[in-house]
């Protein structure tokens, strides 16, 4: 009996085939339409919406893996888009998983990258590497070269954007696991770069970190971690890419690197390479991040004479607790000004001695203009500010004075001229540096608010920053110039003229809790004194308070307003009576004046002390 053929309706093939979950079933159907002559683009149309419907992945895994992209048919491509669009849907993230380990990385991507060019598609390109690297970590070798050209194209991309950046950046954290137990055998310098960069600025700048940059603005899954806790990722990386085995043994082994080794990994690249650019950055960077969670924003002075309101004799033991200059301190007093909760006292000392031998070893290189551009988003006021106050810890005042010129920050750089010179005992330059910058702060200065500091070994002080931190250094040379003065045979002239400076200077520290205990200890000078001449002070008065010590003194010959007279009560009243608009009341501007007009007399002090 001849062999006749059967002929089926194709629709009702269609329709059986869309109708069963059954994959035998579905095949059937597939190759019975086959043999009625359906086109290979209709059978795999057919094929990859069942496996969508059903959201198989071993067999919509199988069915991609058999497509040539490139020769298929517009509707075959928009069925693919559809299952990447199934892939890639954050929503689906556990069907993803199952999706990538049934399909080779390799294809996976290459499919994704012919219909969707992944540089137009940067967060759809991250979802897919991660997804790789998270559920199919052995298939991410194929796919490394893929992702170093993704990595050299996104670096250029946010090369003036900062956000964009530390969104790409994140990725290496999110698959951080991955890429180690395959060994990191793409790894690049511009990964631990990124990174390194990414968990300093999550300490330095947390804000910048928002819910979009921390999931590379892909929508990926939320780590357990911030970056600031794991500056041992990027160092691990860089600790791999710039040590070989051989040069590891007897060392430190890749699996050793933890946040509480980073130093010592950092230490034994610069035993290796005693010049890598980015192990010096990595251990001034941990330090000055180890310096905020410990400090804050507080800032540390130089400290030789107290203005604070203590007692007279507490003021003056002060300055002679001082014995010598330059200032030498217990670094170890730095413990008293961490924020509350702050434990890690060995490391902040460890930190701050890390820094200043970089510093010392490397400052040419360090200061090189293009030094830091591989590391976005640094504020570089706050870094110089922790470079310059550690080495003035460890009273290395010549080379502070040497990088001064680094600190961008006008008013920040001025301040730490002052405490360079305070340090080193140069009273008299101290002087002319305070004087100058009191000749030209704003009044504004003067609202900043007030936070009380803390006494570190009477030789610093930590002080929280604001404006007024500007008054306390600038008006504790003039004070410190009154005491050093003390053991200097002046003419009576210039001896009381260095006595009614201080009074002046210490109205603009009144308003904050201090100014008193500086008028009562120069009042105890003048009754010792006997006499007291500054015929102009009157002129330059406009806080009473300050005054007050000296009206109790008695047998004192005044000659405070051309006249002389044994008792200051009435000069004080009258000078006081004569104030009239607000300008009148501003301290600041009375001490401008008062320097401005008798700046030949400070240069006349100078020379003659």
């Amino acid at each position: 009996m001849p062999f006749e053929r059967v002929y089926y309706n194709v629709e009702d093939l269609e329709k059986q085939f869309n109708e069963t979950d059954n994959p035998w079933r579905r095949q059937s159907r597939l190759l019975l339409m086959q043999i009625q002559g359906v086109d290979d683009d209709r059978l795999k149309v057919l094929e990859l919406e069942g496996h969508i419907r059903s959201r198989d992945p071993a067999q919509l895994g199988r069915c991609i893996t058999s497509i040539n992209v490139a020769k298929s048919s517009p509707e075959v491509q928009q069925c693919l888009q559809a299952a990447y669009d199934l892939i890639l849907d954050p929503a689906n993230h556990a069907l993803s998983a199952t999706f990538v380990k049934n399909i080779p990385s390799g294809v996976l991507f290459r499919i994704f990258d012919q219909l969707r060019p992944w540089k137009q598609n940067l967060s759809q390109a991250v979802r897919l590497f991660h997804l790789v690297a998270k559920h199919n970590p052995e298939g991410f070798n194929p796919i490394a070269r893929d992702f170093v050209a993704f990595l050299k194209h996104s670096l250029v991309a946010t090369k003036n954007d900062l956000e964009g950046r530390l969104a790409f950046s994140m990725i290496f954290f999110h698959i951080f696991d991955a890429c180690v137990k395959q060994g990191l055998n793409f790894v690049q310098q511009e990964i631990f770069r990124c990174m390194i960069n990414c968990s300093v600025l999550s300490e330095l700048r947390p804000e910048v970190f928002t819910k979009e940059v921390l999931s590379c603005n892909a929508s990926l899954p939320p780590l357990p971690f911030l970056p600031s806790e794991k500056l041992s990722y990027g160092v691990k990386v860089l600790y791999m890419k710039q040590t070989t085995p051989q040069q590891r043994q007897g060392l430190m082994n890749i699996d050793d690197v933890t946040e509480e080794t980073v130093p010592q990994a950092i230490q034994t690249v610069l035993q290796v390479k005693p010049n890598d650019k980015d192990a010096i950055i990595a251990g001034l960077l941990h330090g000055l991040c180890i310096w905020k969670r410990a400090i804050g924003d507080k800032v540390v002075l130089v400290y030789p004479a107290k203005v604070y309101d203590f007692s007279p004799a507490a003021f003056d033991g002060s300055w002679r607790g001082v014995s010598k200059f330059p200032i030498k301190v217990d670094v170890e007093c730095i413990t008293k000004a961490v924020v509350p909760g702050f434990t890690n006292h060995t490391g902040l000392i460890a930190s701050l001695k890390t820094t200043v031998f970089l510093l010392m070893k490397h400052n040419k290189l360090i200061t090189a203009p293009s030094f830091f551009d591989d590391y976005l988003g640094l504020d570089f006021v706050q870094l110089w500010s922790y470079f310059l106050t550690a080495l003035l810890l460890f009273e290395e005042y010549t080379l502070a004075g040497t990088l001064l010129s680094m600190q961008v920050d006008v008013a920040m750089s001025n301040l730490l001229f002052l405490q360079v010179e305070l340090g080193q005992g140069r009273l008299k330059e101290a002087l002319s540096i305070a004087n100058a910058l009191l000749s030209t702060l704003d009044t504004q200065w003067h609202s900043a608010a007030f936070h009380p500091g803390i006494v570190l070994d009477h030789r610093f002080i930590s002080v929280e920053k604001g404006g007024v931190i500007q008054y306390i250094a600038l008006i504790q040379a003039h004070i410190c110039f009154l005491l050093g003065s003390q053991a200097a045979n002046l003419a009576p002239e210039l001896r009381d003229f260095v006595l009614g400076d201080a009074l002046v200077m210490s109205q603009l520290l009144y308003l904050y809790g201090m100014g008193g205990t500086i008028s009562t200890y120069v009042s105890q000078i003048i009754e010792k004194n006997k006499s007291f001449t500054f015929p102009r002070l009157m002129d330059y008065i406009c806080c009473g308070q300050v005054f007050r010590p000296l009206t109790a003194i008695q047998g004192v010959t005044w000659n405070v307003c051309n006249k002389t007279t044994d008792n200051i009560v009435e000069p004080l009243l009258e000078a006081l009576s004569s104030i009239k608009s607000p300008d009148d009341m501003k301290a600041l501007l009375r001490v401008k004046k008062f320097i401005h007009e008798h700046n030949s007399v400070f240069i006349d002090l100078k020379s003659a002390t």
